[in-house]
């Protein structure tokens, strides 16, 4: 008998039924049928052991930091009122488990291809003991096809040591810097509930510094200068190149120009340029647009994303990476014209040059990372309105991806009148390309306007003249999409882990959502003063730290001199923690607009 192990019975069943295994539960807690039994994790049942498990319930000063030499795991624990108590669900499930494992010859790892699945394997794999050969089905969607083509291309279980030496380091470092940090500061502060994290920790600094720089922002005024020139009918407006900041200047200049009513063309220039089709969807990139189209939170998308993913409707959720490899652009005609029916976008079909496709989101995808998200061309039935939503960007976005690059011709003039030069720049759209598809009645395409044709040397007429006072604007508060931009950049966290990352701060009452905007509670702001210039909250080492996670999982750095690394780290910022007092004055208090009433922008 083989064992099959997924990370949930819905899957379970789904490789059940693509293998035509009997789905019918011969026993509670698994399918079995044609020499296969398939069991299920149902979540982490296996973690990294807490302070009371090594005899330590409550950690004081003088148990800090605290580094248990050799990290051990233990079952799933979970809050009652009495306290953590071994959830008994999980070692109901455990059981099961090694009962499976005991009786099989070897074992097919089918949990969520990736760091986390690997880690939830292997913690229970080495939990319970087991010496039995495995190996490793990892594939991209959860269509018939796909599960069918990845049992017959199964892995060999050293191919992802790497992987799982990664989600090691990865787990053991939160839980060290979390654990020792977040004691420390609450020994420090003298205040429960105040958790410092690897990740968490940077992520409100970044938070809370842009809020910072928001209100102390003080806004000044300039002005601008435009003039309309008319010709055959056609107006295009051109502007001064420089402001003032001074009224009585402003003004003044503005008189000046009135007093001319034709304005020297002195330059043209036009110019061809392409505009690239966008990339494919990261899990990012994917929960950055669906913040600024539909306000939708990331840990929304990534749960409608995973839905979508478990009714084989798209790929792989959890990538990085925004391109696929050679072989899906064989197939992605098909899904598309099957795809875009459902979505409406039947019309855009044809827009694409199916004999050449556009190559931008192709290349060689790194090995055991998932491509990019696009749909697998299952026609779906039902979906509510949020989850069409999000169904609907995907299809859109590969429908862009591959269809041909937009041709725009760019216009630009120069005009003098009297001792000023003023400029204009016009944007025509030659062939709107993919822009076809991105177009959602929001205008994307009025720029096929025919400009007047202007050329040096040519008087025109002065139509119109206008002074306007413009405000400087404070930098903008973080949203979602904003927030997730700039955590990506600087390499913190995964596709995985950022929702979880901003959904931690509010848990801890850290951050508040006004209106799309994140902002600092009281509570965060005050963490933020005590930590903000300490290792702990430097998001550019914890970037590092990814980077040379990334690279573990590659092969390319040793997971032991992380390990070093981070008890070393752990040891500083717990030390430097307990050496602060901060008891007084820790709570810091905002202003807040009155009730019912908003603040100005």
């Amino acid at each position: 008998m083989i064992a099959i192990i997924t990370d949930k019975a819905s899957i379970a069943q789904q490789i059940a039924l693509s293998l035509n295994i009997d789905v019918k539960p011969e026993g509670d807690g698994y399918f079995q049928g044609r020499g296969f039994t398939l069991v299920w994790t149902n979540g982490e049942l296996v973690r990294l052991s807490p302070p009371e498990d090594y005899g330590k319930p409550r950690l004081a000063k003088e148990n800090l930091p605290f580094i248990p030499e050799p990290l051990a795991c233990s079952v799933r624990k979970k809050k009652t009122a009495k306290g953590a108590v071994v959830d008994k669900s999980a070692i109901r499930q455990l059981n099961i488990i090694k009962q499976v494992f005991d009786e099989c010859k070897s074992i097919i790892v089918a949990t969520d291809a990736g760091e986390e699945g690997e880690w939830m394997f292997r913690t229970v794999y080495a939990y319970l003991e087991c010496v039995k050969p495995f190996k490793r089905l990892w594939i991209n969607s959860l269509t018939a096809k796909a599960i069918r083509e990845g049992f017959k291309n199964l892995g060999e279980s050293a191919l992802y040591d790497n992987l799982y030496a990664a989600a090691d380091c990865r787990a053991k470092a939160d839980y060290l810097i979390n654990l020792n940090a977040g004691c420390a500061f609450s020994l420090a502060t003298g205040m429960v509930n105040h958790p410092l994290g690897r990740l968490q920790t940077p992520t409100l600094a970044t938070i809370c510094t842009r809020f910072m720089e928001h209100r102390k922002f003080v806004s000044t005024h300039f002005f601008e200068y435009h003039i309309t020139l008319e010709k055959d009918g056609q107006y295009l407006r051109f502007t001064l190149d420089g402001t003032a900041k001074n009224r009585r200047n402003a003004e003044k200049t503005y008189t000046y120009l009135k007093t001319f009513h034709t304005a020297q063309i002195t330059k043209t220039d036009r110019q061809n340029r392409i505009q690239p089709a966008p990339m494919l969807y990261s899990l990012t990139a994917l929960q950055k647009e669906a913040n600024i189209r539909y306000g939708f939170t990331a840990a929304k998308t990534m749960e409608i994303v995973r839905k979508l993913h478990e009714e084989k409707l798209v790929s792989h959720p959890l990538t990085d990476s925004r391109i696929v490899p050679e072989e899906v652009v064989e197939i992605l005609p098909k899904i598309l014209r099957q795809t875009a029916v459902y979505c409406g976008m039947s019309d855009c079909l044809c827009t694409m040059d199916w004999e050449n496709l556009n190559r931008r989101s192709v290349g060689k995808t790194a090995v055991f990372c998932h491509h990019a998200l696009i749909p697998t061309g299952i026609y779906p039935g039902y979906l509510p309105k949020d989850d069409k939503a999000v169904y609907a960007m995907i299809v859109s976005r590969t429908l862009e991806a591959f269809a041909p690059d937009c041709r725009e011709e760019v216009i630009r003039m120069e005009a003098a009148a009297g001792k000023f030069i003023l400029e204009s720049k016009q944007v025509r759209i030659v062939v709107p390309g993919w822009r076809v598809i991105l177009d959602r009645g929001e205008g994307e395409l009025k720029d096929t306007a025919v400009f007047p044709v202007c050329t040096e040397g040519e008087p025109v007429r002065i139509s119109g003249w206008n002074l306007l006072t413009r405000k400087t604007l404070p930098p903008p508060l973080y949203t979602e999409a904003s927030l997730l931009a700039v955590t990506d950049e600087a390499g913190l966290g995964t596709a995985a882990t950022r929702a979880h990352m901003i959904e931690t701060l509010f848990s801890c009452g850290y951050i508040e959502r006004r209106g799309r905007n994140l902002v600092p509670t009281e509570k965060g702001l005050a963490v933020y003063h005590c930590v903000k210039n300490r290792p702990v909250a430097d998001m550019e080492m914890a970037g590092s730290w990814e980077k040379t996670l990334t690279d573990i999982s590659r092969g390319e750095q040793s997971a032991e001199t992380f390990i070093r690394m981070i008890e070393i780290f752990t040891k500083q910022v717990t030390n430097e923690i307990l050496s602060l007092n901060l008891t007084k004055d820790f709570t810091i208090k905002l202003d807040r607009p009155e009730p019912g009433r908003r603040e100005k922008k």
